[in-house]
């Protein structure tokens, strides 16, 4: 058996026989040599309450049982945490069952995952995750589960154990290489992790969720169920490498322009959102929706239009989006009573208000050529239309009440009658000056 801590270099350790990848923490597997997707086992020692997490492929599943035996014997494991219901985690269980586990083995998994494992046929009795607080008490630690969903199935989750630090995270952070060190070397892991994340991962939303939620554990390694451990010098860079991927339906978008914009419309409307809470500024919106307008819709110009007490904004690229008062052009004003139905080269949406849904400004996007939409694009559209609404009229009762502020600044200072400074402020003129001499 190789010891934690008796090699100081990782890439060296012998995957020949069981490693202590921690105190008390095991890898039992096998390498398989011509194989560029290994199967790792892992082993928590417990004495007659260890736990084997995600028990392995069929393949090696004599080398997993003598590993498992060398360190506590397989009659001592009660506890089999499968993260999913693939062959790779289910393969070497029927053989364990028949050498013989603790005589109250339990299945640990989630709900959606036994609806699975249990057309596996495997004579276990289940122990839910959901059903105890997601935790799982033992000798000399409490292990955590962590849900991982759609990563890459609905039920997937990790385990993680507080007492070294170790997060096994199934799926997440495997990798296909033909390197058969057991340590990832360095961040360059992340290249053998790229091909199967983009893969398997259905999409970048729910990558970035999960991974901002592991950030939040104490995580001083990561052992996955494929490739190789990351140690914890690793396990930043990694995660930032891993936030940024595009994977499953974003690869499909590559091709597809109309896939691109909605996904891209979809990220836009979760900042618009955030940013409308956040910021008070219009500009900061329509910035992201010019971005939004160019790069995905082709436009070539977006500005928008504000009616508040008769006085005409508008917001476009010549301020930066800050808005100045300007005249409401006759062509923008007509399409905002009666959109264009055919295609256009100027396409206008009307803007309403949020209290009297009254039409007081309009969203105008200009292309080259005749232009519509079509029907799931427009759909996005509209809900961008919502919250421009609501992030416009902010900006706009804002710019009012600043108007109506100087002109009640200009009235206390001046003659109604004649326009020039009442004595008031000739007075105040008088002793701000005095005060400086």
């Amino acid at each position: 058996m190789f010891e934690y801590g008796a090699s100081m270099d990782e890439t060296l350790v012998d995957t020949s026989q069981a490693v202590e990848i921690a105190p008390r923490v095991w890898w039992v597997s096998s390498m398989l040599p011509h194989d560029n997707f290994q199967c790792h086992t892992y082993l928590i020692e417990q004495g007659d309450q260890s736990v084997v997490i995600d028990p392995g492929s069929a393949l090696i599943d004599d080398e997993i049982i003598k590993n498992i035996d060398v360190v506590v014997g397989l009659r001592n494991v009660r506890w089999l945490v499968c993260s999913h219901a693939d062959p790779d985690i289910l393969g070497a269980l029927p053989k364990m069952i028949e050498r013989g586990l603790h005589p109250d083995a339990r299945l640990v998994t989630h709900w959606r995952d036994e609806a699975l494992i249990v057309h596996s046929g495997l004579a276990l009795p289940y122990w839910r995750i959901e059903e105890h607080d997601w935790q799982l008490e033992l000798e000399d630690r409490t292990l955590q589960f962590v849900f991982t969903p759609y990563l890459h199935f609905a039920g997937a989750f990790g385990t993680f154990d507080p007492v070294s630090g170790t997060l096994f995270s199934s799926d997440l952070f495997g990798g296909f290489t033909d390197d058969k060190s057991l340590y990832a070397s360095s961040v360059e892991y992340f290249e053998a992790m790229r091909a199967f994340h983009e893969h398997y991962m259905p999409n970048r939303e729910i990558l970035d969720h999960v991974i901002q939620e592991l950030r939040k554990l104490p995580i001083h390694q990561i052992a996955p169920q494929h490739g190789q451990i990351i140690s914890e010098g690793l396990v930043a860079p990694i995660m930032d490498l891993l936030e940024k991927l595009e994977c499953g339906i974003y690869l499909l978008a590559r091709e597809d322009p109309g896939l691109a914009f909605l996904l891209a419309a979809n990220e836009t409307l979760h900042q618009v959102m955030d940013t409308l809470v956040k910021e008070q500024h219009f500009s900061i919106v329509a910035t992201y929706l010019d971005g939004l307008a160019k790069l995905s819709l082709g436009a070539d110009y977006l500005e928008f239009w504000s009616i508040v007490d008769d006085v005409v904004l508008q917001f476009d690229q010549s301020d930066g989006f800050t808005g100045h008062v300007a005249l409401l052009p006759s062509d923008i004003e007509a399409a905002m009573s009666s959109p264009a139905t055919s295609p256009n080269p100027m396409i206008v949406f009307a803007l309403k208000s949020t209290d009297s849904l009254e039409v007081n400004g309009a969203m105008v996007m200009r292309f080259r050529e005749p232009h519509e939409f079509d029907e799931a694009t427009s759909g996005i559209l509209l809900q961008i239309v919502s919250l421009v609404e609501v992030g416009l009229e902010r900006e706009s009762l804002f710019r009012s009440m600043e108007m109506q502020r100087t002109s009640w600044q200009a009235r206390a200072v001046h003659d109604p009658l004649t326009g020039l400074l009442n004595r008031a402020s000739l007075e105040d003129t008088e002793r701000r000056l005095v005060v400086c001499l």
